[in-house]
């Protein structure tokens, strides 16, 4: 109605309404794409006032979706322009700026920010912003040191919310306060405080059920005190030994961590989603913590299992949920969900008014969907929304029926690291001594692969170092000697080539004894999915093998493919589009990819080189990929950037969020010669009946044990790099 008036002025105010709203909510991709918009239309129109404004509120945008410098930088750039503007705008562009300077720890300085935006906001009259922005000088001074002056400015931010009858204010007022006696150690008093941060809030005197909670307004405030609640807990229980306040400190994580879920899964794109999943991070560190300080492995699984792919796994699941629709609606999601990728791209590459439009659109079709199938399929939403987690019972049975597996998960946390080891008749919770040190030899052991010689020359230091890997990743663990080992790795483990720990000291490699002698090793991305793939459907499929190779390399795997195999369809050089492989990927038996890639341990959009073009990660999360195996001879397919909660972004997680079976990747530039003389062994071992994960380790042992080949051809650079994730099965 606005736009037929041609208001355009009462246009940027509604913008900046709705992005507010989808900014409350953590709707932040959302919020994003309407401030551009906005800020497009007012620098068109280069009216400095409105330009000033919405760039001050997309700071404050920045700065809730943790991107401070870029919010301080916003903000520092345009502030020869506050003299024009008036008291209203230049209070909240200093309240943003000191919300960024105490987020970088610049202290002092958000101090003075802090108490300048405090008096322009008692000259407005806004005295609800001047409680912020006296909870905030308060958390400010209490950082310093300044305990007793911090104090006082919150205790006037506390009476000044409670006489406005401000519930948000006094809420957050009553947290830093909290926050205060744990600074004294007083954290029985601390405890108290933070309860009634959440009382504030929830209006509930008892501590709050998800139920109650799950349609607050201040889910985001509320995530934060449950978490403040749940650390004071944790402290009382160090001096008290009283375990009743670790079960308080549990229950509070959860309930945090299901607001997260929630949030998140109310948020449309990708990029918003992974925020969310990387926020859960460190309640899901401080619940294992309290779980191991408690030996207590069963409670500690549920936490394990949330911090791993959960956007996997709901790929997952909502792709099973997809077949009791009818066909044209799952058509209609894979469609709707390219276009707002596809809208996405656009704007990162130009945000001009068209593009922005056009994402917008796309965003609110896609959210259109989503509530109009929720109304007409309520089950099937609820099928899709609920994340089924696989119990512990349930693991254990299956890993009954395969009594020699044994699986590993990591955790890794900003202050440490964990692993939960799952038998069929126990479960087991370690923590890994010295995360720092750990880390850094991880990080000295990965450069070791960065080229064919790094091994060769200096072998007795990378012997050394990878036998001090085993012994603390897998030698502490006590394993008792599995035939099959599952490992689901997690932060700088992901990378990490497993095959290749030696298992005895060595100074010589010709003498080293490596644990992919010892095991199958396979990955996966968590205890459930490892327990989906159990689950597996019988499937048809129209293809035996297809074979892509867009540049033919001499000596590779396809002509062993072609000797091996009755039925392949292969394609080559030109004939490799983009159209036709994406035509022809999926519906096979077995997809064979011989090709370049492209991925970094940063980088957000690895893809696969075709003849003329190039495949996209990103692009798979909108395709339906029926195969059993995938197969992509191709350098860094498993690698690409961590998120935190979810994993690494990789071509090989996008095949199997697209739905293939399994899998085999690279963790860096693989060797060709070598890599085809042990995928070709691969697939021969497949032809006699070999389960995967088992034809992939007598293929990388034949290579190793092949004295034809130069032994500096033979370092684990050359054979370790290919990984397995997938099911324990053959292939008919």
């Amino acid at each position: 109605l606005l736009k037929k008036a041609k208001d355009e002025k009462q246009i940027l105010k509604t913008y900046k309404i709705l992005a507010n709203i989808y900014s409350e909510q953590g709707k932040y991709e959302q919020a994003s794409t309407i401030y551009k918009i906005a800020l497009d239309q007012t620098n068109r129109r280069v009216d400095s006032t409105l330009t000033l404004k919405a760039l001050i509120d997309f700071s404050d945008l920045l700065n809730q979706q943790k991107h401070y410098q870029e919010a301080l930088d916003t903000l520092n750039g345009m502030s020869g322009f506050l003299s024009r503007s008036n008291h209203a705008n230049r209070a909240i562009f200093y309240l943003n700026r000191g919300n960024g300077y105490y987020a970088l720890q610049c202290y002092p300085e958000a101090i003075e920010d802090f108490k300048v935006c405090h008096d322009l906001f008692l000259q407005e009259e806004d005295f609800s912003k001047v409680a912020v922005a006296r909870n905030n000088i308060g958390m400010a001074y209490l950082k310093i040191n300044q305990l007793d002056i911090g104090l006082s400015w919150l205790q006037e931010g506390k009476a000044l919310a409670r006489k406005i009858k401000n519930q948000t204010g006094l809420a957050q007022a009553c947290d830093n306060i909290g926050e205060y006696h744990l600074l004294k150690k007083e954290y029985n008093k601390a405890l108290t405080k933070f309860k009634e941060a959440i009382t504030t809030l929830t209006k509930i005197k008892n501590f709050p059920t998800l139920e109650a909670v799950q349609h607050n307004a201040n889910k985001v405030d509320l995530i934060t005190y449950l978490g403040d609640y749940a650390r004071a807990n944790e402290l009382v229980f160090s001096t008290s030994g009283n375990k009743q306040n670790t079960k308080q400190a549990l229950s509070a994580l959860k309930i945090a961590d299901q607001l997260l879920d929630l949030i998140r899964s109310e948020n449309l794109g990708q990029k918003s989603q992974l925020f969310w999943r990387a926020q859960a991070l460190p309640i899901y560190e401080r619940a294992i913590g309290i779980c191991h300080a408690n030996d207590d492995p069963e409670a500690a699984y549920y936490f394990f299992e949330k911090s791993k792919a959960i956007l996997l796994l709901e790929a997952m699941q909502k792709a099973d949920a997809f077949t009791f629709l009818p066909d044209s609606l799952r058509v209609k999601s894979k469609n709707l969900a390219s276009k707002m990728n596809t809208a996405q791209q656009a704007v990162g590459e130009s945000a001009h008014e068209e593009n922005l439009a056009e994402l917008k659109n796309a965003q609110d079709a896609l959210q259109d969907f989503k509530q109009q199938l929720q109304k007409d399929y309520p089950k099937f939403f609820a099928l899709v929304e609920e994340i089924n987690i696989t119990s512990l019972p349930e693991l254990q049975k299956r890993l009954g029926i395969q009594h020699e597996t044994v699986v590993v998960q990591y955790f890794s946390g900003l202050h440490n690291n964990y692993a939960l080891i799952a038998h069929n008749d126990k479960l087991r919770l370690h923590k890994f001594e010295h995360k720092y040190i750990l880390d850094e030899q991880i990080k000295q052991f990965l450069s070791y692969f960065e080229n064919s010689s790094a091994i060769t020359n200096k072998p007795g230091a990378f012997l050394e170092l990878s036998n001090r890997l085993h012994e603390e990743l897998i030698g502490d663990l006590c394993l008792n000697d599995p035939q099959q080992l599952v490992l689901i790795p997690d932060g700088s483990l992901s990378y990490l080539p497993f095959d290749a720990l030696t298992t005895n000291i060595a100074t010589h490699l010709n003498d080293a004894q490596y644990l992919m002698e010892d095991y199958e090793i396979w990955l996966d991305y968590s205890f459930t999915i490892f327990g989906k793939r159990f689950e597996k459907a019988q499937k048809s499929y129209a293809n035996e093998i297809v074979v892509f190779e867009p540049y033919i390399f001499p000596n590779s795997e396809v002509t062993t493919i072609l000797n091996t195999f009755s039925s392949v369809a292969l394609f080559q050089n030109k004939r490799v589009t983009k159209e036709l492989f994406e035509k022809n990927i999926s519906g096979n038996k077995i997809t064979h990819v011989s090709a370049h890639a492209q991925s970094a341990y940063h980088e957000d959009r690895p893809h696969i080189i075709l003849y003329k073009d190039r495949f996209y990660m990103d692009e798979l999360y909108h395709k339906e990929i029926n195969t059993d195996l995938v197969v992509l001879s191709a350098c860094q397919t498993n690698i690409g950037k961590h998120i935190p909660g979810e994993g690494v972004m990789s071509l090989g997680r996008g095949f199997t969020y697209a739905g293939t079976n399994s899998l085999i990747s690279s963790l860096w530039n693989v060797n060709s010669s070598a890599t085809a003389k042990i995928l070709s062994d691969f697939y021969l071992q497949l032809k006699q009946d070999k389960t995967k994960p088992s034809a992939l380790q007598l293929a990388k042992l034949k290579y190793l044990k092949n004295n034809d080949i130069p032994s500096f051809d033979r370092t684990p650079y050359y054979w370790a790099g290919l990984v397995y994730l997938g099911d324990y099965e053959q292939l008919d």
